[in-house]
């Protein structure tokens, strides 16, 4: 079978509904550095958010997921990912969420050691929907039948997980604590 990629880099495209609260995260760290600092203290203030946002950017166009004969690859971005062999994946399956207040659906695995882990690139929402969301995970989920043996093949029982929620707002949460972190360190 030939190896798959999914890549999350036309899942966070700029979604114009969203433009202008992009544009209240750069304009309040620049008020604060005009105010206390002048206009230099707002452009460095201005420069440095922009520069945060451009790497957040950055990480979260080069994330994906590759399927193949050594395991699942998650690379969220940063660096190379990591490799789970498919001896550590006991399940594949979706999980539903709210997000927004929209319904969304993540491909995820369950690892050996109970923890679970989103795969970025297979998600589907009323924001970035995908049609061949389905068809793509049953391929996964194909490679991964494939690869191991029934007795290890272990349904984990259905208990409350953070990761689709972390994976989807910790990237906002850190741009937003840099963001903070930039205008305290311009004002002081």
């Amino acid at each position: 079978m030939e190896e798959l990629e999914f890549s999350a880099a036309y899942r966070y495209r700029p979604y114009w509904p969203d433009a202008r609260q992009l544009l209240a995260l750069l304009a309040f760290p620049a008020a604060c550095g005009y105010t206390t600092a002048g206009v230099l203290g707002g452009c460095m203030v201005l420069a440095g958010t922009g520069v945060v946002l451009g790497l957040w950017h950055l990480a979260t166009s080069r994330a994906r997921t590759t399927v193949g004969a050594a395991g699942i690859t998650v690379s969220h971005g940063i660096g190379r990912g990591r490799t789970y062999g498919w001896q550590e994946v006991r399940w594949v399956d979706a999980a539903a969420f709210v997000e927004l207040k929209e319904p969304a659906e993540v491909a995820r695995i369950t690892l050996a050691n109970g923890r679970r882990r989103t795969l970025p690139g297979l998600s589907r929402s009323r924001r970035y929907p995908d049609s061949g969301f389905a068809a793509d995970l049953r391929r996964v989920v194909g490679w991964w039948e494939l690869r191991t043996l029934p007795a290890s093949r272990i349904q984990p029982s259905e208990g409350r997980s953070l990761t689709p929620l972390m994976s989807r707002h910790l990237p906002d949460v850190l741009a937003l604590a840099l963001g903070c972190a930039v205008v305290l360190l311009t004002v002081n």
